[in-house]
């Protein structure tokens, strides 16, 4: 084992955190309650991948869940595929972390494959790691699957969806499947991808670089580049799509300024409890 716990991580775990850190969980903190994503009593299982995002997920929700009334159990599931298991010395690094933040861990393998077609992609790799952890939470008695996709994966969707569907749909907060037997939700949805690199990066967090085979034939990778240019005539044009989606209330806070900019994030309820959600990436 080669990580360590750093300063930062430490004093935010005692409950002196600081105050980029104290911002960046108010934020993820807002988006859980704005979208009714965890409620008092909930098992939380967190979707991890060995990458920045889930990892500063599992932080921000273990942060917040010691400091808020509406108690809830949380717990870290892996997907080890079985065409590229993960290092075991990265797994005893990320068990180290999980277990000096205090969550619980359970890694799990399985095949991407199409039982189908016999063949995977990005799409096969996406679907066959959801149906996992709605195993593993089932299995465990959760009714909650916590996903990492940030604000940037929301616009990108949304862009996506729109170019090869001709349709305005994307990624939701928050979704229930059979018939409300499990939720997925998605609590840095308004969260920049910058200021979870940033956050992740200050916490000396144990992230695993990204190895993905199909990585180059993503789409995914030419929406991004054409965010970089949107954001050239309005630097909050991942805000702005986000917000044209969820119907977010004029004045929302924004996440420009990254968890640097000495600003609070607000909660607020969406009226009517939110809206219908389709997905089709």
């Amino acid at each position: 084992m080669t990580w360590r716990p750093g300063p930062e991580l430490r004093a935010a775990l005692r409950g002196d955190p600081s105050p980029w850190a104290d911002r960046f969980v108010r934020r993820v903190g807002a988006a859980i309650h704005r979208f009714g994503m965890i409620r008092a009593g909930d098992g939380v299982l967190v979707g991890v991948s060995g990458g920045k995002d889930s990892l500063a997920l599992c932080l921000a929700l273990e942060l917040r869940r010691r400091r808020v009334r509406d108690g809830y159990r949380l717990a870290a599931g892996m997907v080890d595929w079985d065409d590229r298991p993960a290092d075991p010395g990265y797994l005893e690094d990320l068990r180290a972390f999980l277990d000096t933040v205090g969550i619980p861990f359970r890694s799990r393998s399985a095949s991407r494959v199409s039982a189908r077609t016999g063949a995977w992609g990005c799409y096969e790799c996406a679907r066959a790691r959801k149906r996992e952890l709605f195993r593993a939470a089932r299995e465990m008695g959760f009714g909650t699957v916590a996903l990492g996709h940030h604000l940037d994966d929301m616009a990108e969707t949304l862009l996506l969806n729109l170019a090869v569907h001709g349709r305005f749909e994307g990624m939701e907060p928050s979704r229930s499947f059979f018939g409300g037997e499990v939720r997925v939700v998605r609590p840095l949805c308004a969260v920049r991808e910058g200021t979870v690199r940033t956050f992740a990066e200050r916490m000396e967090l144990p992230v695993l670089a990204s190895e993905c085979p199909r990585g180059a034939e993503n789409p995914r990778r030419k929406v991004k580049d054409l965010l970089v240019e949107m954001a050239k005539i309005h630097r909050l044009v991942r805000e702005h799509l986000f917000a044209a989606y969820v119907g977010m209330p004029e004045g929302e806070p924004s996440d420009a300024g990254g968890i640097a900019d000495g600003r609070e994030s607000g909660a607020r309820e969406s009226p009517g409890g939110g809206r219908a959600w389709k997905s089709t990436i």
